[in-house]
């Protein structure tokens, strides 16, 4: 409108008196000059056609310069704005100086932890707030979200003899933290963490067992059931869809190479790995497409995508690593992949085939610089982390579009 403007205002203006010379109509020269004042001479009546001709045509030139200036303009605003595709919010902390997001659902709540004044507690983002949620000992962090509200992660207790530490998962619910390993019988002395949970309120991680070795869990109406490894020691699981299929990675038999797992009916299945020696699966979604990072031929680890049988190599930004952290029933993937090298490190979205950096689809100068993005919903929400300002900070991307 503006442009629009400024054309419309050239169009009404008027020349200055001394060009709209009073024209002489008695001489038969055919060429006119400029006097020295500026104002015109004429030296016949065909001067006069020459003139009106000559000044139309350079003001329908000058007109048609400034419309095509003007559209030009328009174009190159309306490609800056396509270009911000995301608005950023800074989730901000609990009154320390960092916060770090984990996942989100679909109603764009968000969790995750913060520093306190004290200590480091796990957080709710909903509605513009932000939540502590508090802890059952020392510090808490949240790592998962579903539909229902539903909240787990693990919490810090007092070490047991030989550990500098124990963690319980916790599921936060109603309000309300509440330790899985007394909701599920499991002796206090057993470290467990959650990592996920689904809208059934299946939740999957891993614990110690008897043997003193990591297992996968999941857990369900009070059980917490062994999903055992691929042949080897250990195992963990880090994401659960709605059909209770579950995704981490095992190390396998006679080996302390771990592989990429897909639990379903009973059974633990190796994904495999890019051609290297290693892989990871960090999230599924509900068509059963499966996100997490693997080893390729040339030793380097890659993002990767599993879907109908077969493991595909997201690439990275231009560096040597990358890995992909979620993805939503769209097939929308999210994680974090080097830019040179092996850092600096930057957030991206793999859409449509193609792996974008999340940095180049905010506005300029923002002030953000973001790290790694950690989940995704279904309307294309994403959160994670990164520096803004210079400080540490969660952050929630939400489509202008």
């Amino acid at each position: 409108m503006l442009t629009h403007h400024y054309i419309s205002a050239q169009m009404s203006a008027r020349p200055s008196s001394n060009i709209l010379a009073k024209m002489p109509e008695d001489a038969d020269f055919q060429k006119f000059t400029f006097a020295s004042r500026g104002a015109i001479k004429f030296n016949g009546p065909s001067d006069k056609r020459i003139y009106n001709c000559t000044r139309f045509c350079e003001r329908s030139r000058i007109l048609g310069l400034m419309l095509v200036l003007g559209l030009i303009s328009q174009s190159l605003s309306i490609a800056a704005k396509d270009l911000s595709t995301y608005a950023i919010t800074d989730i901000g902390t609990l009154g320390g100086g960092l916060s770090e997001a984990n996942g989100i659902n679909n109603r764009g709540e968000v969790v995750g932890s913060s520093s306190t004044a004290t200590s480091t507690h796990a957080f709710l983002y909903s509605s513009g707030q932000l939540r502590d949620l508090g802890s059952l000992g020392g510090p808490s962090q949240a790592t998962a979200i579903s539909d229902r509200g539903e909240i787990v992660g693990f919490f810090f207790v007092n070490p047991r003899p030989g550990f500098d530490r124990v963690n319980h998962a916790f599921l936060y619910s109603d309000g309300q933290m509440s330790d899985l390993n007394v909701l599920s019988g499991v002796s206090a002395g057993v470290f467990s963490e959650a990592y996920g949970v689904n809208d059934r309120g299946e939740i999957v991680g891993w614990m110690d067992n008897t043997g003193f070795s990591q297992h996968a869990f999941l857990y369900n109406d009070g059980q917490m059931q062994d999903l055992g490894t691929l042949g080897g020691s250990f195992s963990r699981a880090f994401g659960v869809n709605r059909a209770g299929e579950v995704v981490g990675f095992a190390n396998i038999q006679n080996a302390y190479l771990a592989h990429a797992f897909l639990y379903n009916d009973g059974q633990m299945h190796d994904l495999g790995t890019l051609g290297g020696a290693s892989s990871q699966a960090s999230g599924v979604n509900d068509r059963g497409q499966i996100v997490g990072i693997a080893d390729n031929a040339s030793f380097s680890q890659h993002a990767f995508l599993y879907s109908k049988g077969r493991m595909r190599d997201l690439g990275t930004l231009g560096g040597g690593f990358s890995k992909a952290n979620c993805v939503n029933n769209r097939g929308q993937i999210v994680g974090v992949s080097a830019i040179t090298g092996f850092s600096p490190m930057h957030a991206f979205l793999y859409s449509d085939g193609q792996l974008l950096d999340l940095n180049g689809l905010l506005i300029p100068n923002s002030g953000w610089i973001l790290d790694a993005a950690t989940g995704i919903n279904e309307t294309g929400q994403i959160c994670g982390n990164g520096r803004h300002n210079g400080q540490d900070r969660a952050f929630l991307l939400t489509p202008k579009h």
